[in-house]
């Protein structure tokens, strides 16, 4: 019996369902690979970590599912 999502499972979850888009509310952010690995290892969710090291919106990541395309 599960007891829960583990770091991994919620990190990957995070990835597919992405969060809303506080500027627009009917689309959503999707984190990059990089940022997706950095939630599975550290546990803060990439926006919290970008808003830390100060990134602006103009420097907003592609999806991370055009990134998963491309290996396609």
């Amino acid at each position: 019996m599960m007891d829960g999502l583990s770091l991994n499972d919620a990190a990957l979850l995070y990835c597919i369902l992405g969060e809303p888009d506080p500027a627009d509310g009917e689309s959503r952010i999707y984190p990059t690979v990089e940022e997706a690995l950095a939630y599975m290892r550290t546990g803060r969710r990439p926006k919290a970590s970008r808003d830390l090291e100060g990134h602006s919106e103009e420097k907003e990541a592609e999806p991370v599912i055009y990134e998963q395309l491309s290996f396609m």
